[in-house]
């Protein structure tokens, strides 16, 4: 049993210097296969990872994903698994009951990776995903998630900042914290709808800023926005644009902020479904005149982006 280790051993250390001295991909997965094939748990979990990203050379693949996950004799495994289900990969549809599953068993495995189980089930819990919406239940999980290393899953990582800018789930509330890691968030989330959840909240927090600059209450419907996998981030493009119209500000400044705004109104509405079309539309209608004033090319696109 120790040679067929040192083996596997060898091979995978083979495959690390490829990659890291040779700078060659292909020759490195070859050795990661063959280390996999015989029980090397770290090629086994790498090549999840790469095929579950598409990463290295190697395809998107969620079915070769789970097959070398279920090489890894340690709850890791599960863990890398459950990421499979939770987002959905290519040729493998999201499941929750499946996710949630395995990162409970990867979570009482009791091992030094349970903190990233314990993200993604304080996700799961955060978004109603599998399990009754608990945001007091999400934020235990995620405030120990949190003390790990959680720039690695930023998607699980926003469900953190997105309880700290509302003060949600028992945690202080800390809109700078929040704003600190929401760019990033935005950047490098895997999930689309992570990501437009964050720039939700980025615009509403500018919404919040403007507002104060400008020395004018928010409008009487400007709601604490819940963004759910079913949101659009135009609802809090539209109350950022709302502010800045309703500023009595001049200037060149004001107008471009007024400009940037409305820029961002017209880039979410053209990802948005009928109801953020019907948001913008009723923008339109209040702030006419104004608009085709300022700026009748930018109010042209708008009219366009909701008719389509």
């Amino acid at each position: 049993m120790g040679l067929f280790t040192s083996k596997a051993e060898k091979l995978y250390r083979k495959g690390r210097d490829a990659l890291r001295r040779f700078h060659s991909p292909d020759t490195a997965m070859a050795y990661f296969h063959e280390a996999a094939a015989l029980g090397h748990d770290g090629a086994g979990l790498l090549l999840g990872d790469c095929y579950r990203k598409g990463d290295l050379g190697l395809p998107q693949d969620g079915n070769k994903a789970l097959e070398n996950y279920a090489l890894v004799r340690e709850p890791i495994g599960r863990f890398g698994e459950g990421l499979v289900y939770y987002f959905g990969t290519k040729g493998v549809e999201r499941d929750d009951a499946k996710a949630l599953a395995l990162f409970q068993e990867a979570y009482h495995a009791k091992k030094y990776y349970v903190l990233e189980a314990k993200g993604f089930l304080g996700a799961m819990y955060f978004w109603g995903r599998g399990v009754e919406q608990d945001d007091e239940k999400a934020a235990e999980l995620l405030s120990d998630f949190m003390t790990f290393d959680p720039q690695h899953y930023p998607d699980a990582e926003y469900c953190y900042y997105c309880l700290r800018y509302y003060g949600r789930g028992g945690l202080g509330c800390s809109p700078q914290l929040a704003m600190e890691n929401l760019p990033r968030i935005k950047r490098y989330a895997q999930s689309q709808e992570v990501r437009d959840a964050a720039q939700h909240l980025i615009w509403e927090e500018q919404a919040r800023q403007a507002s104060r600059t400008a020395r004018k209450p928010l409008p009487p419907e400007f709601p604490e926005i819940e963004p759910d996998f079913q949101s659009d981030a135009v609802a809090a493009a539209c109350l950022l644009a709302q502010v800045h119209l309703r500023s009595d500000r001049t200037g060149a400044q004001a107008d471009a902020q007024r400009r940037q705004a409305l820029t961002a109104v017209l880039k979410s509405v053209q990802n948005c479904g009928p109801s953020g079309r019907q948001r913008v539309a009723s923008l339109l209608d209040q702030y006419r005149s104004e608009l085709e004033r300022r700026d009748p090319d930018l109010y042209a696109a708008l009219e366009q982006a909701i008719g389509e």
